[in-house]
């Protein structure tokens, strides 16, 4: 029996490089929101999982999808999947119960659809786009949009820069996505 493997790999530089570029910026943004308000007011564990760990997770990210070029994939799940903690961290912390569960099942589901998309598993990335797209715009006309015309808008621009960088994050999965193109693997291509 004869198995072809397809996988994906960066197929639009201009585009994985864009991907690369937003994600650095949110690393940047979130590092001056916990700057600007002051890292004594933050517990350890707070630094450590809203910090240090979506630091990592945004700066290897960067670092992979741009340096792959012709490799298989898989190798960005790791970041994904310690980015995916990082979310469910954050709703634990922050969210009621209901809102909660509703993320958990979102990040956990996210991290999947990627790990097996990237893997070669599903043969469209369609899906995984609205994974990360559809939450994207949520946030935007949702969540963000009623707060920020409301007269009084309960944020200041510090308190906005976590939410400023999980956008960029949204954005920066959806063109790192948007730049995989398919690659098959012959009888003598590695998976690597």
């Amino acid at each position: 029996m004869k198995f072809d493997l397809n996988y994906w790999r960066v197929g639009n530089r201009k585009l994985a490089f864009v991907a690369a570029t937003v994600m650095l910026a949110s690393a940047v943004v979130r590092a001056s929101y916990f700057i600007l308000s002051g890292l004594a007011e933050f517990t350890p564990f707070e630094l450590a999982t809203q910090l240090a760990l979506p630091l990592a997770c945004n700066i290897i990210f960067a670092c992979e999808i741009y340096f792959l070029k012709d490799k298989a994939l898989w190798i960005t799940c790791i970041p994904v999947a310690f980015g995916s903690v990082f979310f469910i961290i954050k709703s634990i912390m922050y969210f009621t119960p209901l809102h909660m569960a509703l993320c958990c099942a979102l990040y956990v589901g996210a991290f999947v659809l990627y790990t097996i998309t990237v893997c070669g598993l599903i043969r469209i990335t369609t899906l995984v786009k609205l994974v990360f797209g559809l939450p994207f715009i949520y946030h935007i006309f949702v969540e963000d949009l009623p707060v920020l015309i409301s007269k009084n808008p309960p944020r200041t621009a510090v308190e906005w820069m976590p939410e400023i960088s999980v956008l960029l994050i949204m954005i920066s999965l959806f063109t790192a996505v948007s730049s995989f193109e398919k690659r098959e693997a012959g009888g003598n291509t590695r998976f690597v």
